[in-house]
């Protein structure tokens, strides 16, 4: 199932470097978390993550 939603570029933008800087921070607690359930956790939602940044940033990058 997909889910398709219409953004207006600026706020494709705004959620796009909010993801950004929100990845950033989970990466940082990445390399300072020793506790194996959450390393694991937090590379399941980083790579989760990372893969919807991909595809906003694909999608901006069609509208120029």
């Amino acid at each position: 199932m997909n889910v398709n939603m219409e953004l207006e570029k600026e706020d494709a933008r705004f959620l796009y470097n909010q993801l950004v800087r929100h990845v950033e921070t989970m990466q940082i607690e990445l390399a300072h978390t020793e506790q194996h359930d959450l390393q694991h956790a937090l590379v399941r939602d980083l790579e989760r993550m990372q893969r919807i940044t991909g595809k906003i940033d694909g999608a901006l990058k069609q509208t120029h």
